[in-house]
Parts: C-alpha cells; sequence; structure tokens
C-alpha cells in the first residue's frame, strides 16, 4: 500500500546502519529550492536553521490554479478512470497531499468513496488519506472507523472494522489534528484516542502505538492556538502515565513510542514539562535495571531533540552526561549511535568537546561514520547560531577522514557529516571522487547530496552528465535529480522531463518522476499529466507519475510523512508502521 513506495530505505534487519537513519531523517536535512515554503515548525530545519543558499534558483512553484486546475483534476480523471490498486492507491495519497477540492467534486467525498473496497489496501489509503488531506470533514468518517460504530460498519460496505483499518484511522486521526487550527478539533480527536491506552485489554500493538502517536501530533508545533497549550500538557501527563505503567518486556517496545510522541507535543525547551520528560529519559539511560533496547533508542533520540546545550540552561548539563554515559557503557549499539547523534542535535560547547573525545576513540568503519554524522549536525547547530560562521576544526576533520576513507559506507557517511557541517573546502575533494566514480551506486547518489548540502555550484554539470547517464540506476539517477533541485539548476526540469521518454524500465521512470516531484517545478506538471492519463503506458508507470503529481502539488512544505519519520524510533516497528511495504512510512 499504495503500489508506489519510497523505496530508499534499508530493511529494519540493517537497522544499525546509519543508512537507515538517514533515510528516515534526510527530508528536512536535506531541504529543497525555493518554494512558496519555508521550513516546517518543528522540523529539523526549523531547530537547525535555514539552510545555505549561494546558487541562483530558477524554480518555479505551483499557483493555486495548478494544483487545482491542472493537477487535482488530472488526479481524480485518473483515479475515475482506473481500478487498479496501484494507480487508485496513488491517485488517493496524492490528491490528498494536494489538499483542495478538484474542480467539481469535494475531496473528502472522493477519498471516502473508496473506503467500502474490497481491497484491503485501497481500503487503508483511503483511511489515511483523509488525515493527510487535513480536512476536517473528515472527522465524523474516521471517529467511525476508529470506533468500530454502525456507521463504521457501513462505510465498510456492512463489514467489521478491522484492528489494521482502525490502526490507520488512529494515524489518520493524529495527521488531521496537526493541521488543525481550531482547539475543538484536536481536543476531539485526544479524546478518540485516549481511551485506547485507557483500556488495559487492547491487545493490538498496532492500534496503541497508533493511538500513541496519534496523540503526539495533536501539536502543531508553532505558536499554540488559544487553550491548546493546556492539552498539550494534559497528553503529555496521560503519555507518561501510560510509559510508566508495568506492562511487561513485551510491550515495553509499544511504550517506548511515548517519548518521541513527547518530543511532538513539546518541542526544545525548558519549561517544567521539559524537564519532568528529562528526567524520565536520563533514569532510562543510567539506571541498572534491564529494559527493552527499544526504550534505549527511544530515550537518546528524544533528548536529542527535547534539550538545549548545557551553556544555554544548567539544567540540561545532567541529560548530556547521560546520553555520554550510554555512549560509553550501554550495550544497545544503536542506543549508542543515537546517543551520539544526540548530542549534536543539541549542540554546545560542552557537547561538541564530548563528540570529539568520543570520536578520537571510535572504530573507524562502524562507529565512526555515525559519529561524524553527529558532529555534523552540531556543526550545522554552530553554523546557524555563529550567523554562517563555519567550524573549521571539524571540517578538517572529517574531511580528513573522507580522504581517507577505504570502504563506502563510511566514506558516504563523511561525505554526508561534510554537507551538514557547511565546510565548502571540502566540496573540490567529494566533487572529485564523484567525477572519477564511486565505487558503489550507494556511495555515488550521497556524493551528489553531500555536494547539494554544500551549495557547491561547479557540481551541476558533473551531476546533470551523471544524471544523464544513469538511466539504468535508478538510485545515483534519483539523488542527482534530488541534489540538481536543491541546487536550482536552471536545467534540471527539462533534462529530467527529457530523459522520461528514455526510460526502459519503471524503476527508471519511478526515479526520473520522483525526482521530478521532489524539485516541485510548476513545469513538470503537463508531461507527468500525460503520463498519468495515457492509458497505453504500464500501470505501474502511470501510477508513478500520479504520485510525482502529489509531491509537484503539496499543500506541506516537507512531506506528510517526514515529521514522523524523522523523529521516529524507526526500530520499534509494528507492522502498520513501516514494513518496507504496506506500513504508513513506506509510502510515498
Amino acid at each position: 500500500m499504495p503500489g508506489p513506495t519510497t523505496g530508499g530505505r534499508l530493511t529494519m534487519a540493517d537497522g544499525t546502519s546509519w543508512q537507515v537513519w538517514w533515510e528516515f531523517a534526510k527530508d528536512p536535512l536535506i531541504g529543497f529550492a525555493p518554494s512558496n515554503h519555508g521550513p516546517a515548525t518543528g522540523s529539523d530545519e526549523y531547530y537547525l536553521g535555514m539552510r545555505r543558499a549561494s546558487t541562483a534558483h530558477d524554480i518555479e512553484a505551483p499557483t493555486e490554479a495548478d494544483r487545482r486546475d491542472r493537477i487535482a483534476l488530472v488526479l481524480l480523471q485518473t483515479l475515475r478512470g482506473e481500478k487498479s490498486r496501484d494507480m487508485t492507491t496513488a491517485c488517493l495519497v496524492a490528491l490528498a497531499k494536494v489538499g483542495i477540492d478538484p474542480p467539481g467534486a469535494k475531496l473528502v467525498d472522493v477519498i471516502a468513496s473508496y473506503i467500502h473496497e474490497n481491497d484491503q489496501e485501497i481500503r487503508e489509503t483511503a483511511v489515511l488519506s483523509l488525515g493527510i488531506a487535513g480536512r476536517v470533514e473528515a472527522l465524523d468518517t474516521l471517529a467511525a472507523l476508529l470506533d468500530q460504530t454502525a456507521i463504521g460498519r457501513k462505510l465498510m460496505g456492512n463489514a467489521e472494522v478491522s484492528v489494521r483499518t482502525r490502526s490507520f484511522a488512529a494515524w489518520s486521526l493524529g495527521l488531521l489534528a496537526s493541521q488543525a487550527k481550531d482547539v475543538a478539533v484536536k481536543q476531539r480527536v485526544h479524546d478518540l484516542l485516549l481511551p485506547i491506552l485507557q483500556h488495559e485489554a487492547e491487545p493490538s500493538r498496532d492500534l496503541r502505538v497508533a493511538a500513541i502517536q496519534g496523540l503526539g501530533l495533536l501539536s502543531n508545533n508553532g505558536a499554540p492556538v488559544a487553550g491548546e497549550l493546556r492539552l498539550i500538557w494534559q497528553t503529555t501527563a496521560e503519555l507518561w502515565e501510560y510509559y510508566q505503567r508495568d506492562l511487561g518486556k513485551g510491550d515495553q517496545l509499544v511504550q517506548s513510542h511515548v517519548p518521541t510522541a513527547v518530543v511532538r507535543l513539546l518541542g526544545r525547551g525548558t519549561s517544567t514539562e521539559h524537564q519532568r520528560a528529562k528526567d524520565v529519559l536520563v533514569e532510562e539511560l543510567t539506571s541498572a535495571r534491564r529494559r527493552h533496547n527499544a526504550i534505549y533508542q527511544s530515550a537518546a533520540i528524544a533528548l536529542g531533540l527535547l534539550c538545549v546545550p548545557s551553556e544555554q540552561s544548567s539544567d540540561d548539563a545532567p541529560s548530556a552526561k547521560a546520553l555520554v554515559h550510554y555512549y560509553q557503557h550501554g550495550a544497545d549499539q544503536l542506543a549508542r549511535f543515537h546517543s551520539a547523534l544526540a548530542l549534536g542535535r543539541i549542540g554546545g560547547a560542552g557537547n561538541r568537546k564530548a563528540l570529539l573525545l568520543i570520536y578520537d576513540d571510535a572504530n573507524r568503519t562502524i562507529e565512526r561514520p555515525w559519529i561524524a554524522l553527529g558532529l555534523g549536525l552540531l556543526a550545522r547547530q554552530e553554523q546557524k547560531a555563529n550567523h554562517g560562521l563555519v567550524d573549521q576544526q571539524i571540517g578538517k576533520l572529517l574531511l580528513t577522514d573522507f580522504i581517507a576513507a577505504e570502504f563506502d559506507d563510511a566514506e558516504a557517511a563523511f561525505a554526508l557529516a561534510l554537507g551538514l557541517s557547511g565546510y565548502v573546502d571540502a566540496a573540490p575533494a567529494i566533487l572529485g571522487k564523484f567525477v572519477r566514480r564511486g565505487r558503489s551506486d550507494v556511495l555515488e547518489g550521497y556524493l551528489a547530496i553531500a555536494l547539494a548540502l554544500l551549495d557547491h555550484a561547479p557540481a551541476i554539470d558533473p551531476l546533470t552528465e551523471r544524471m544523464e547517464r544513469t538511466v539504468r540506476r535508478p538510485f545515483v539517477l534519483q539523488q542527482c535529480a534530488v541534489a540538481l533541485g536543491r541546487l536550482g539548476d536552471v536545467r534540471a526540469v527539462p533534462r529530467l522531463v527529457a530523459l522520461l521518454a528514455e526510460c526502459e524500465s519503471t524503476a527508471a521512470f519511478a526515479a526520473v518522476a520522483v525526482g521530478l516531484g521532489n524539485i516541485g517545478d510548476r513545469r513538470s506538471i503537463d508531461v507527468l499529466a500525460n503520463v498519468a492519463l495515457d492509458g497505453d503506458r504500464t500501470k505501474m508507470v502511470r501510477a508513478f507519475a500520479a504520485a510525482a503529481l502529489g509531491f509537484v502539488g503539496d499543500k506541506d512544505p516537507i512531506p506528510w510523512n517526514s515529521r514522523i519519520a524523522s523523529e521516529i524510533n524507526y526500530m520499534a516497528t509494528v507492522d502498520t508502521l513501516t514494513n518496507g511495504a504496506t506500513g504508513i512510512l513506506d509510502i510515498l
């Protein structure tokens, strides 16, 4: 669900690889060329500051008329003209992302009409799409499905509402609440989701995880609307109450979702509620009692997003100390790595010193890539605080290891860390390795992204040439397209449009289409629309074109699932969260 999925993430079996973290966290870190959107509050772009921009951009954002008359209308026509699963689900999600009524139709009614379909994936996609669309009119429908009322069963074609469908309804309610301006809507969503956690006999992990994370989405992570702050505090206390229940080790995986949900409610800060959360998480990282590994991972992730540097608030010094302690003495490898990333996310002179010491002692092939990314995040934070001044020591250190790296995995991590750090002196070395071609597609792709993070204009021609020669290497092609889009190259869109005609495989077409979608330029609308409507094309190719139209016309500054993915403990997974195919984070 649906047919077109992201395809960029490794499996959970590779969970200790930094690449898995990057693929979940990358969207707000990379950013894209300027459009009518700025950075989303609560995202890493918000916490770490706007990306550097020195090149001249030529990206034309779609107008409201484009989104309504050229995108939503085509998606509706495509949806109504096809019965295949891939086309239907791709169009439903794309319409929801655009979020406006197509000419002559009501968006919520169009999406809701697919809830009764016999195909489980179509049903679930329709339910989730109501939340992505963010329309308050969908609230009663989602409530009926979650609570399995007579109306809910009627919506399902007089069938029982399955646990999976209820879980998707819970996620959808959270997404709807996150976009709502009326606190009454948020309050109702809270009142629908909380009983799932209060009902101690509820057996479904999927439903409980969805309820926890849905409650975490009640906040917009901006300035709270009237009455919202009280609801946030209340919900935070209720989540901690659930977290601290003795449910047994088997349910600690579910409880491990509470810290990241609290992060979305509170954001970074020093309030009493923040301090309470930090105290709980510090205890997890320093206590001798044995807990599920997911608890430690979530504690580290959450502290990185809740704390401020100890130089700013001495009350946060114990949190940084706990992160260092767990990195040095903790048993779970992934939690150790998240502890290092957390120190980088928090920033500050003390954490900088701690990370440099950790880096010096770290294993070069397994540990240093993670620590390098933590240093990159920290340097990025410093650059924001110091009005663009780059941390030369960190830059030189990372560049030395990038040049000396013997393994693709480490080399790619050092390149991305350099990109995050803003150390532009590294760009020629990264470009040199890119031009000589990397030893693997993954390395080449990440070198392209690193060059874009550094806003290195001389990379535009090599990136363009590589993109045009990699039609049969989808990962490299897509990363080059994303890099060119971020650099704002005037030729990126027409070159990608031309490449569509050369694609001989679905994978290649998908890479080009998603590249166009990520750039979000209105000049790509017509060619994507023509493919979506072309009955002579394969259904999967048309589905990717529809998905790309959803990207171009997206109402939100970053993909709807990025706010969830960039802060989630992806190893504490349940089937409806991510399984590589049919979870909510597997959808384009």
